[in-house]
């Protein structure tokens, strides 16, 4: 259980790899860069793979399931199983944000509802990676640019990824993009 007015994780500002974690019944909340496993991940080719969060995630931005934002790392084989909710933008049910390597083969099964923009499945923005193999399976409720996958990308590929859940918003909504920058 973390109840903070900052950001909010089970690590916070992580530098390193993870393997092998999984986190169950737990409650993160946060104001920004609130994750059910980390508030944020920055390293230079860092790794996570095998992590899982079954729980509640509540923040304003930069909220996800898994990583409220990360920068320059890879997740491979990670999921999230709870709800998360945001009064901000960039929500996800995996990671809030995400810039330079990729996310693959993860998934999210929980729901997720922001009043705020940038709302998604897997993450709010990419920049300059891949997000290869992955599913969203929960309901996702938002502003604008709202998706089921990504919100909004520049510089990044989307392959091989699908949506199951009902996607709700105001503009540029997408079952699996709701905006490609470029």
């Amino acid at each position: 259980y973390v109840n903070t007015d900052s950001s909010a994780g089970f690590f916070t500002n992580f530098s390193g790899d993870l393997y092998h974690l999984s986190i169950i019944n737990s409650y993160i909340k946060g104001k920004s860069n609130v994750g059910g496993m980390f508030s944020s991940v920055s390293k230079v080719g860092g790794e996570i793979e095998y992590a899982y969060f079954d729980g509640a995630v509540v923040g304003n931005s930069y909220v996800g399931g898994l990583i409220g934002s990360a920068n320059c790392t890879y997740a491979k084989n990670c999921g999230n199983y709870g709800d998360v909710w945001g009064t901000g933008s960039y929500v996800a049910g995996f990671s809030g944000s995400f810039s330079s390597y990729g996310i693959y083969d993860c998934f999210n099964n929980g729901n997720v509802y922001s009043t705020g923009d940038y709302v998604s499945g897997i993450t709010g923005s990419i920049s300059n990676y891949t997000v290869s193999n992955c599913i969203n399976r929960g309901n996702i409720t938002g502003k604008n640019y709202v998706s089921g996958i990504v919100s909004s990308t520049r510089y990044s590929h989307v392959s091989s990824c699908g949506n199951l859940g009902n996607i709700t918003g105001e503009k540029y909504v997408g079952g699996i993009c709701a905006y490609n920058g470029e």
